[in-house]
């Protein structure tokens, strides 16, 4: 009896330490004789909204140019593991936004050392200005990806608004030329 083609995939996906190998090689085994397919190609995973769709199906087109894409739709199997690609983005929110609050920081660190260097003009504020656009972009597009109300939005919010207030503070010691 031949095999049919399969109409659909599982991807499972895991990670596991390096340490001690036996256990990668012996999972690498089992999906191997399960007949799984290691591509060299790499991996990334998106919540499937109308943007991220479109987007994905503009990369592959730009791709297929020059090597391979494929789009694959897929459901965690169980609530489990709905529940640890959940917590993965939500890590990667965390880890943006953290590197946000760290950015704020050297923000504020920089117009504390203007005023105590007297670097007080107005290119400096223009400097200024544009780091914090910059920095407001990157919040924008983070928050766009956020779905979870605990995350740490509330604070990247905050550390903007002393930034505002700090920039503020800086550009009314300008003396205009």
């Amino acid at each position: 009896m031949a095999l049919r083609k399969p109409d659909a995939w599982i991807i499972f996906l895991y990670d596991i330490p390096n340490e001690p190998s036996k256990l990668r090689l012996r999972v690498w085994r089992e999906l191997k004789k399960s007949g799984a397919l290691y591509p060299q190609l790499s991996f990334s995973i998106l919540p499937k909204t109308v943007i991220s769709n479109e987007q994905a199906s503009n990369l592959k087109a730009k791709i297929s140019k020059y090597g391979k894409a494929v789009i694959l739709k897929g459901n965690a199997v169980s609530e489990a593991d709905h529940s640890i690609i959940l917590q993965l983005f939500e890590q990667e929110r965390e880890r943006q936004y953290k590197e946000i609050l760290e950015e704020c920081e050297e923000f504020l660190q920089e117009i504390k050392k203007n005023i105590a260097n007297h670097k007080l003009t107005e290119e400096e504020v223009e400097e200024m200005e544009e780091s914090l656009s910059g920095l407001e972009r990157w919040f924008a597009r983070i928050r766009a990806m956020d779905w979870n109300p605990n995350s740490g939005r509330k604070k990247v919010k905050q550390a903007l608004e002393k930034c505002k207030e700090a920039l503020t503070d800086f550009a009314e010691r300008v003396q205009p030329r």
